[in-house]
């Protein structure tokens, strides 16, 4: 029953196991739901949550189903979302990695680590999905490939459409040189940056056969930041500058926003979005959204102070990410606000008509009934397999732990190991991640901003005052300067103003930005590598600049962390000593702390191989500490088994070592003991009753059997003059008892009784053994004879009945005398058999049955000499094989003759039987068994001169 429930449980566990693998296997459930996308997400949180909330919102769109489309989580998530709000699928770093990882091009350009961000995507009129992926090298701030992956409606991967890599020298910073997906009329639209001025080459794919085409749109305007439209219409372009300009199909350009260029008034267009034949854009500088229709003005649709209001006023900033328009006209803008109570952002989706009414406003993608279902239904799982592995493990240590000492040494030193290796790693890696690598970056950061804000022209930089100042000569001096200031460490070149910093960081994965600082606002001046359009407000201040570090004059440099980036800033004075803007290092952390990873799996691995080694090494030294005490359970299962024999041999002279002996010395005392109680009650017919030994003997150990009983007799024992001493007649009858004792026993018999000159032998197994153990003694006497008459000493004859049939064995007594006896009426047989030996002048005698159970590799030399009434009418035999060689020899001379004279006497002819007898006397005058079958046919001819006579008429030899 317990090794059911074993099983069961085994079972049980394998099959929580196998639905759990299923569910969590994304590419299995969207092959088997084709309607349906669980999200892996989902699986390792808490039954009681239902939803993912938005964390940093970058980019937003929607499909032709209403769908929502959004970029998340610092551009390492998108999600889609249905109208209800519902999560439909995910794709994060267990979606894009492994194609990362796997991808035949990325493999013949191989990274170290790879890092990525998704930049920008698409969806088609099938609702499959396009998106572009920036993969970083371990610092995360140069770009290597460029990819544009597809995927299905319901987040499988479909294929690679593009991969971009870049040269080693000429790496883009931040963000790579692929923009603006678009999709249109089967088309996937995208173009490519020069590295020198920025302009681009337009890509044309064919969603439907997976090819380009050829596309001679090239857009030859410098400073391009986004692209809408394809080139069947309009294209709209903005710049760097601040500038949007309009391309018609002939190539084109003009100017439509600003339309009107104020004085001091600074344009800040990002995110086109073109519906139908109007452009939507937000403004950074107002916070707005704005719409141009063809050959129309501006016009403004939502401003901040529209949202504001919605949101009753109630938070710090708001900032526009991103707007679309759905399918039915309304606009989903993406943005970010902070509540004047709370330091924590929230990101929202908002559908709102063009007139500006609210339809739906989510923060958070929510799971489906049946996703929550299934995650209940696997957290339930997980507990089962939980209770199963603990259940297991309780009967680990219940039937091994107990049983192995072995193993419960291990049990005891190896947690005792793992806890002090993991200890140990524990405080390495922290020792190592906060106390040198937290350090040694902070400290770069803080050299870094340190010498730069010495070495930076600030008259160049207040110069800067307009979007439009972008690349010229003061932007373009200070951009040079902090490209100088970290690329001369990569391409090993050295310069005056970088020689400070060359000579004292390694700047690698550094990112430099510098800050404008006007009336209590941020705005970006120059951000390197991301192509910023200067003077972008920073709403949230609080997030770049700290509060105690404005309108200070004191020259400090802060340290804070944030979205895996840890940032350096320091104010910049003019010559009036008040702060103008800030110097800003950052560097991307998440290298750093993929080699973090990296060091915690390597500690993993060393703490796995040294408790691998440990163990080895503990095993092989406890067995060979525990080998005696092996060889001491291994002697005492041979000595439960009856091996008594068993001795252990003595190495040391331990507590061990003297166990050993110990053993030694009580495996003697039980053979001892044994051999003692052997000679009272053979082992054998303790066995034959269903005894393991004597301590189990009771009164009620009884068994029936078929089985052959030897009865023997030394004949004439105490008429010898031996005999009639004493002493000597005992020593005599224990020497011949022992001679056929050990015979018995040789030969799978015991001795039952011995009385007198006489033993009584039992053979449980087959009448064969009880066959030739009586040869084998009828051998062994005539080698005695021999040495007695050498001696003087007079001949011992014995004789031998042996017959098979069913006798009782058992324990025969009281409760405080008992002893081992054989009754059955096969005993008086024996007895009859041995007696009628005597007078047959025959050694062994056996009945018919105990022939016929003969094996035939025997083949013992017989005969039949007849029938005889021993209580019943018994078939008798002669076995004469262990006789003297002279008498065996005329015994099979007249065989023939012997067996018809008898088998004439059992069917009545007596005359002729008489003479058959006559012949085998003349042969063998010794033969008496010949001679009284001569004196009973005289007798019996003249009895039955008849055939009638005859009728009554058994065939039985009658012997006085």
């Amino acid at each position: 029953m317990r090794s059911k429930i074993i099983l069961f449980t085994l079972l049980m566990s394998v099959l929580s196991l196998t639905i759990i693998c299923y569910f969590l296997n994304k590419d299995l459930v969207l092959d088997t739901f084709t309607d349906y996308s669980p999200t892996n997400e989902i699986y390792f949180k808490s039954p009681l949550n239902n939803s993912i909330k938005f964390s940093d919102i970058s980019f937003a769109t929607s499909d032709t189903q209403k769908n929502m489309y959004a970029i998340d989580n610092n551009r390492n998530k998108i999600m889609k979302i249905d109208s209800s709000g519902n999560l439909v699928f995910k794709l994060d770093k267990d979606s894009i990695m492994p194609y990362l990882n796997d991808n035949a091009n990325i493999s013949a350009n191989p990274i170290k680590e790879i890092i990525y961000n998704i930049v920008d995507f698409s969806v088609d009129e099938n609702q499959n999905l396009y998106i572009l992926v920036d993969c970083f090298g371990i610092h995360g701030r140069y770009v290597h490939y460029s990819l544009l992956l597809s995927y299905n409606p319901f987040g499988k991967f479909n294929r690679e459409v593009y991969c971009e890599i870049y040269d080693e020298k000429s790496s883009p910073i931040s963000v790579g040189r692929l923009k603006g997906l678009q999709v249109k009329n089967g088309f996937l639209y995208f173009y490519i940056k020069n590295v020198e001025d920025s302009r681009a080459k337009i890509k044309k794919y064919n969603c439907e056969t997976f090819t380009f085409e050829n596309c001679d749109s090239d857009i030859n305007l410098n400073y391009i930041a986004d692209i809408i439209g394809t080139d069947t219409d309009i294209r709209y372009i903005s710049t760097t500058q601040g500038n949007i300009f309009s391309m018609d199909t002939n190539g084109n350009f003009n100017l439509i926003y600003p339309s009107d260029k104020v004085s001091n008034q600074r344009y800040i267009p990002f995110n086109l979005y073109k519906h139908n034949d109007d452009l939507l854009f937000c403004d950074k500088n107002t916070n707005s959204i704005i719409r141009i229709k063809p050959d129309g003005q501006p016009e403004t649709l939502y401003s901040l102070n529209f949202l504001r209001k919605y949101d009753n006023d109630q938070a710090s900033f708001f900032d526009i990410r991103s707007i679309g328009v759905n399918s039915d006209g309304n606009i989903m803008v993406a943005a970010s606000e902070i509540p004047k109570d709370s330091d924590k952002s929230i990101n929202t989706l908002t559908i709102m008509t063009l007139e500006g009414k609210v339809l739906q406003t989510i923060n958070q993608a929510k799971f489906s009934a049946k996703d929550i279902f299934l995650h209940m239904l696997i957290c339930l799982l997980a507990i089962l397999v939980l209770l199963c592995i603990l259940y297991l493990f309780i009967k680990l240590v219940k039937n091994v732990l107990r049983k192995k000492l072995w193993l419960k040494l291990l049990s005891i030193l190896l947690p005792v190991m793992i806890l002090t290796l993991g200890f140990s790693g524990v405080r390495i890696y922290t020792s190592l991640n906060q106390d040198i690598i937290e350090s040694e970056m902070n400290n770069k950061l803080k050299l870094i901003v340190h010498s730069g804000v010495q070495h930076l022209d600030v008259e160049k930089f207040n110069a800067i005052k307009q979007p439009s100042d972008y690349m010229n000569n003061d932007y373009n001096e200070l951009w040079q300067y902090i490209y100088l200031s970290i690329e001369n460490n990569r391409n090993g070149n050295l310069d005056t103003e970088s020689e400070y910093i060359k000579s004292h960081v390694d700047s690698s994965g550094i990112t430099i930005a510098l800050y404008k600082y006007e009336s209590g606002k941020l705005f970006t001046c120059i951000d390197f590598g991301k192509n910023t359009m200067p003077f972008t407000p920073i709403v949230n201040n609080r997030y770049f600049i700290p509060e105690n570090m404005k309108d200070t004059k004191a020259v400090n440099i802060s340290i804070y962390n944030e979205k895996n980036t840890k940032f350096a800033v320091t104010p910049i004075f003019d010559g009036d000593g008040k702060t103008v803007g800030f110097y800003q290092a950052s560097l991307n952390m998440e290298g750093i702390q993929l080699q973090a990873l990296q060091l915690i799996n390597q500690i993993i691995y060393i703490m796995i191989g040294a408790v691998i080694i440990f163990t080895i090494m503990m095993y092989f030294l406890i067995r060979k500490l525990l080998k005696p005490l092996k060889e001491l359970e291994e002697g005492a299962n041979k000595l439960a088994n009856e091996e008594w024999d068993t001795r252990l041999s003595v190495r040391t002279q331990d507590e061990i070592g003297k166990l050993c002996n110990t053993f030694n010395d009580m495996t003697e005392f039980i053979n001892k003991y044994r051999s003692a109680s052997d000679k009272f009650v053979p082992s054998l017919f303790l066995k034959n009753i269903g005894l393991d030994n004597i301590t189990e003997v009771e009164l009620s150990g009884i068994k029936k059997d078929d089985m052959s009983i030897l009865y023997l007799s030394i004949r004439s024992f105490f008429d010898m003059e031996e005999a009639k001493i004493p002493h000597d007649s005992f020593e005599l009858i224990n020497k011949l008892l022992g001679i056929m004792g050990q015979v018995v026993r040789t030969n799978d018999g015991f001795v039952s009784q011995s009385f007198g000159a006489n033993l009584i032998a039992v053979f449980p197994r087959s009448a064969s053994d009880a066959l030739k153990s009586a040869v084998e003694i009828e051998k062994e006497m005539l080698k005695l004879n021999i040495s007695r008459n050498k001696q003087g000493k007079e001949s011992i004859d014995i004789g031998i009945g042996i017959h098979k049939g069913s006798i009782m064995m058992g324990i025969v007594g009281e409760s405080e005398r008992m002893e081992a006896s054989v009754v059955s009426y096969v005993v008086n047989q024996a007895n009859e058999l041995e007696n009628l030996a005597r007078k047959l002048g025959a050694s062994i005698l056996v009945s018919k049955n105990v022939i016929t159970d003969m094996d035939d590799s025997l083949k013992y030399k017989n005969r039949f000499v007849g029938k005889f009434n021993i209580g019943e009418v018994l078939e008798v035999y002669d076995v004469f094989e262990g006789e003297e060689d002279f008498v065996k020899r005329l015994k099979e001379d007249t065989k023939e003759l012997f067996d018809e004279g008898v088998s004439l006497y059992l069917s009545g002819k007596f005359n002729n039987a008489r003479r058959n007898f006559v012949e085998v006397i003349k042969q063998n005058h010794d033969d008496i068994a010949a001679k009284l079958y001569f004196f009973e046919c005289d007798k019996l001819s003249e009895k039955y001169q008849s055939d009638e006579l005859l009728k009554d008429w058994n065939g039985v030899l009658k012997i006085k």
